[in-house]
């Protein structure tokens, strides 16, 4: 099972880890989350949805848990290095 939550809200990333802490887990579950920036601009907006586009295949494939904003500066290193394996 992987669930994929992407939001704006940190509360529906924090809920979706407590559900799934809360379920017993199966060997393979993972845990992905990824924040949006909160209250974008247009532009902004537009910009985040083509990256998700251009990485959902590889977000769903992904075989380990993670926890990734857009807010942060090394954004798309971080998303890049857990995709890749390269994440801790």
């Amino acid at each position: 099972m992987h669930v994929i939550c992407v939001g704006d809200s940190t509360v529906e990333h924090l809920a979706i880890k407590e559900v799934l802490w809360c379920c017993p887990q199966e060997a393979g579950s993972f845990c992905k989350t990824i924040k949006l920036m909160s209250d974008p601009s247009v532009q902004n907006l537009t910009e985040e949805l083509q990256v998700l586009t251009s990485w959902l295949q590889q977000i769903v494939v992904c075989a380990r848990d993670f926890d990734i904003s857009f807010e942060s500066e090394d954004f798309m290193e971080n998303m890049a290095a857990t995709l890749n394996g390269d994440a801790d």
